[in-house]
């Protein structure tokens, strides 16, 4: 379920936002699909190992600011993934139709 949300989501996220048109729905699979993957497998793995360390950890200091630096160095890892994905998206829609199409109204 919880990769299935990431999917939709992110469906949505590569539909809407960018300035081009996008012609077909298998130009947003490529990125989408990739991103769901790392994002699941990376996910499970981060989790792990903050419920790993908890148990170690006595002191709520330490707990705290360890913590933080895992959440903020997973932020950042989780922006350049949704870059990555959409990168990959343009360059796939970029081979197959040569020449990106900016929307109507922009």
């Amino acid at each position: 379920m919880t990769a299935l949300t990431i999917f939709l989501g992110k469906l949505t996220l590569y539909l809407f936002l960018p300035k081009v048109r996008i012609k077909r729905l298998r130009y947003l699979l490529p990125g989408t699909i990739m991103v769901t993957v790392v994002m699941v497998f990376f996910s499970k793995l981060v989790s792990n190992y903050v419920l790993n360390r908890i148990e170690r950890l006595v002191d709520i200091k330490i707990f705290g600011s360890i913590v933080i630096f895992i959440l903020m160095v997973w932020f950042i890892f989780l922006a350049y993934l949704i870059i990555f994905g959409a990168i990959l998206n343009a360059t796939y829609q970029e081979l197959h139709e040569c020449l990106a199409e900016s929307r109507k109204g922009d």
